[in-house]
């Protein structure tokens, strides 16, 4: 099993390439969810816990489903 700060740096990593596949800047994502560019910067890099109104803010914003940002892969570094 991972521990929490891989999972939260495998995470962002997954949100920073969601959306620079979506040619967006933090500051076009903070503008879509309402969620600060400086807390979108801390998720990417894994420095910031999130709740699920978050997620759910995210994948509106990026406009994708939830497996999506969070794909079996980071499920399954939880034991």
């Amino acid at each position: 099993m991972a521990d929490k700060s891989e999972i939260l740096i495998k995470f962002g990593q997954n949100l920073r390439n969601i959306r620079e596949s979506k040619k967006m800047t933090v500051q076009q994502l903070d503008a879509l969810t309402a969620i600060d560019h400086s807390e979108i910067s801390k998720l990417e890099n894994g420095k910031k816990s999130l709740e699920l109104m978050t997620i759910l803010k995210l994948c509106k914003g990026l406009q994708i489903k939830a497996d999506q940002l969070i794909p079996s892969t980071i499920i399954d570094m939880i034991d």
